[in-house]
């Protein structure tokens, strides 16, 4: 079957990088994936080059890379009749872990001969007239702004610890402004101020910050289900809170933060206040936005169980 591997030349060593997609190729081919490497040329350019690859023929779009790659893969593939493969290289990798995958790139490959296409719901946030989709997290506050924060080169020279880092600094030093909330679930609308809204669509974001999705931890990837986690003011006490309450595995015991499913959601800043957003730990704008679920948005290779 004819595949693309997609993959961000700028992330990691390029020749050590260039060698382990090569035997990823070459382990695709052994379970039925004739594939060719493909390198990103810009930030931004997989969607559309993603969208040449399946117009001249591509089955399959492998996204070698972390979220952030996915992210950027699947842009070009929503509603598309191709599926979407994804094999680990970055730094979280919280979908390869939904989906059960090694985190060892050439297993990863192997393991796809075991895997179906499965057309699944993708999210969808809307920010003035530009349309992202993301598969594993949308949310805007302190996550947004730690995205928009964060240095390139810290991400790519310390992984996570980068993250871990950026955010502890951010807790201690910055102050966090309340923002609307605007609910949609059964018909009905509420609104509620926040500090912090996040959608987690994976059962388990991975290190730190596995504990910050949901009080149920189970995986909505292949569900019609979203479900928005709402922290309350004030920040410098709810924020540290939900860390540590999700971490062990007690978000719901939680009394300044509020797990609610909903049909989609808007956040509308307060004054003039910046409310940056993220969507698969990608930096896409400021608020106002909207954050909504598309039914049968991508297929996905999944396990076949």
């Amino acid at each position: 079957m004819k595949a693309v591997l997609i993959f961000n030349p700028a992330a990691g060593g390029r020749a050590e990088r260039r060698e382990l997609l090569e035997r990823v190729r070459g382990a695709l081919a052994s379970v039925g994936y004739e594939g060719e490497i493909v390198a990103t040329t810009g930030p931004g350019s997989a969607g559309a080059q993603v969208a040449g690859a399946v117009e001249v023929g591509a089955r399959v779009v492998f996204a070698c890379g972390g979220d952030g790659t996915v992210h950027e893969v699947m842009q070009g593939m929503v509603g598309t009749d191709a599926a979407l493969g994804v094999i680990p290289f970055g730094s979280a990798n919280a979908l390869a872990r939904d989906l059960g995958l090694p985190m060892d790139p050439v297993a990863a490959a192997r393991m796809q001969g075991g895997f179906v296409p499965r057309r699944v719901p993708v999210g969808r946030v809307e920010i003035g007239d530009a349309v992202r989709y993301f598969a594993v997290m949308a949310g805007a506050g302190p996550d947004g702004a730690l995205v928009y924060k964060m240095i390139a080169g810290d991400k790519r020279r310390l992984g996570r610890f980068a993250y871990y880092v950026r955010a502890g600094w951010m807790f201690v030093r910055r102050r966090f402004r309340e923002f609307d909330v605007e609910i949609a679930s059964g018909g009905r609308t509420e609104t509620v101020r926040a500090v912090a809204a996040m959608v987690v669509r994976v059962a388990d974001m991975g290190g730190l910050f596995r504990g910050l999705g949901d009080s149920v931890q189970r995986s909505l990837v292949g569900r019609m289900e979203m479900r928005v986690v709402i922290v309350r003011a004030p920040a410098l006490v709810s924020l540290p809170l939900w860390f540590c309450t999700g971490w062990v595995g007690m978000l719901g015991w939680n009394p300044l933060v509020r797990v609610v499913s909903v049909d989609g959601f808007r956040c509308v800043p307060v004054g003039e206040a910046r409310l940056d957003v993220q969507a698969d730990g990608e930096w896409i704008g400021q608020a106002p936005v909207r954050v909504s679920l598309v039914e049968d948005g991508v297929w996905l290779l999944m396990p076949a169980q």
